[in-house]
């Protein structure tokens, strides 16, 4: 049961990273992020945008 606690807190624990990194997104319609773990290390992170040279869709013309 200690075991089942421990992964339901580092699971609540790399959501709220992933939160942050949503919060980065200037995507009006959709704000997504993103972290990847393995073996209980963060080994990325990231959140949409729109590629280089291409204006973020926060901007509605």
């Amino acid at each position: 049961m200690e075991e089942h606690t421990s992964q339901h807190t580092k699971d609540i624990h790399y959501m709220k990273v992933a939160k942050l990194f949503m919060d980065r997104s200037k995507c009006l319609s959709r704000k997504i992020g993103a972290v990847l773990v393995k073996d209980d290390s963060v080994i990325g992170t990231g959140y949409n945008g729109p590629p280089r040279g291409v204006p973020h869709c926060d901007r509605r013309d």
